[in-house]
């Protein structure tokens, strides 16, 4: 499945950062795996650590990651 929001390295890093394996992260951006409100917030904040305003994906993203059409998210229908 292609995704062009990432970039080599950085779910890596977000994992890294999130304190998460890669292997969750990957579940969460597939939506095979839902988070809690609290694993939301500190997803969001750990994206925006890492790089800013301009690559920020909200705690809504993360929390409603079944229905969200954030392009950090596979399977987004355009």
């Amino acid at each position: 499945m292609k995704n062009n929001f990432w970039q080599r390295g950085e779910m890596a890093a977000l994992a890294k950062a999130a304190g998460i394996s890669q292997q969750q992260l990957s579940e969460i951006l597939h939506r095979k795996r839902g988070v809690s409100m609290g694993r939301a917030l500190w997803l969001a904040e750990c994206t925006h650590n890492l790089w800013g305003w301009e690559w920020y994906i909200e705690p809504s993203a993360w929390a409603f990651n079944k229905h969200t059409k954030h392009p950090a998210f596979f399977d987004v229908e355009g």
